[in-house]
């Protein structure tokens, strides 16, 4: 009654974990059986085992006994429990120290039905190891919803699925593999919220917080650093770099969830501070920072240019499409075109202020030539007619 992907997810990496604490000459079986109510996976194999006391936290996030590779993050397992609850199974363990470890697999069988797992985790959370399911490549607009986009930068794969599965109900969520590579996808995504490991190939968590917080297109993300360290020096140090916080692991899902919230919040809240629909001239956040304040200026320089298109404002500030968007968006809480709308009715909202000008007149001084266009986008902006400003 499962598709075979279901199968797969679960067995693959309970095969990988069993071969992984199995030595030389031991031996890892896989057995498979159906009831009538039942499919039934056993993973056994004659490895080291599993202490009691180790046993009692199998499941836990990061946890790692006193068995454990020196490799292994504590992850594998606990993404295993949570992929076989997705799917209403159970998941049970026995194992005694220096004879081996079983695990034992229940899904429900339901007739006449393929189970799939979601799109979330068809998507995002293939357990399979490179060479059996390489990584599907990112599509050109990954994200059609509207969840805030967090990028994970981790060199290691069992916290990324781990942080996927703590992350994808509530955000959409991006990976990078070291630092260089969340580097390039910060600048080309420009996400709502940057996660990234300390310990890192090629560039550390550290020099790539540095780097974002300096460059100005990704200087305002909130970046939230991991790290196992947890004396007081290395925490000095990694605040040193400015994120916004610093984490160790075992990280809480609970706190990070919280941090993640609220550096996000901080930033929305201020958005919403600018936002249209107040019957007073609006500011522009961040008119401190240099590329909001450029965009302005090069917008004022057309102002009664109907004609310029948002690809020509991107020319103009020699960057693309996208990447305008996107800084924007993050800078100010608005796209190129409310960007622009908002420049051109806060200079004709203080033209019917000051001026004895006609509305049409003033309409066209901001590139609306009919009358009915300029107060419509007026109200939209301020929630009032500009002939209402005017008495």
């Amino acid at each position: 009654p499962y598709a075979p992907d279901v199968i797969l997810k679960f067995t693959s990496n309970l095969l990988t974990n069993a071969i992984k604490f199995t030595p030389s000459g031991g031996d890892v079986y896989i057995r498979m059986s159906v009831t009538a109510h039942e499919l039934i996976t056993v993973v056994q194999d004659t490895g080291r085992g599993i202490s009691k006391e180790d046993l009692r936290h199998i499941f836990d996030p990061f946890f790692r006994g006193e068995n454990a590779l020196e490799e292994g993050a504590g992850i594998g397992l606990t993404l295993v429990k949570k992929f076989v609850q997705l799917i209403q199974g159970k998941i049970e363990v026995s194992s005694e120290v220096g004879k081996g470890t079983t695990f034992i697999v229940r899904l429900p069988v339901r007739p006449q039905e393929t189970v799939n797992i979601s799109k979330n985790w068809e998507a995002n959370n293939s357990w399979l190891p490179p060479f059996i399911l390489p990584p599907a490549p990112v599509p050109e607009d990954p994200f059609p919803d509207e969840k805030p986009v967090v990028l994970v930068v981790e060199d290691n794969i069992e916290i990324v699925r781990f942080l996927r599965l703590c992350l994808d109900d509530q955000y959409r969520v991006l990976s990078a593999q070291d630092g260089v590579d969340g580097f390039e996808k910060a600048i080309k995504n420009i996400p709502d919220a940057i996660i990234a490991d300390v310990m890192m190939p090629k560039m550390d968590g550290l020099e790539l917080c540095r780097r974002l917080k300096k460059h100005d297109i990704t200087d305002v993300i909130p970046i939230i650093l991991l790290t196992a360290k947890v004396d007081q020096a290395a925490r000095l140090e990694g605040l040193a770099h400015g994120p916004d916080a610093y984490l160790t692991k075992p990280f809480n899902k609970e706190e990070l969830l919280i941090t993640l919230r609220n550096s996000i919040a901080l930033r929305a809240g201020l958005q919403k501070k600018y936002a249209p629909g107040s019957n007073v001239p609006k500011p522009l956040p961040n008119m401190s920072h240099a590329f909001v304040a450029k965009a302005k200026s090069m917008v004022e320089k057309n102002l009664a240019n109907s004609n310029y298109t948002v690809e020509q404002f991107a020319l103009d500030m020699q960057i693309n499409r996208q990447l305008l968007f996107n800084r924007l968006k993050q800078l100010t809480g608005l796209p190129p075109i409310l960007f622009k709308r908002r420049i051109r009715m806060n200079h004709a909202y203080h033209l019917l202020r000051t001026t004895d000008l006609k509305i049409l007149e003033i309409g066209n001084m901001v590139s609306y030539a009919e009358h009915a266009s300029f107060s419509n986008a007026f109200f939209d902006e301020f929630g009032i007619w500009p002939k209402d400003v005017r008495k």
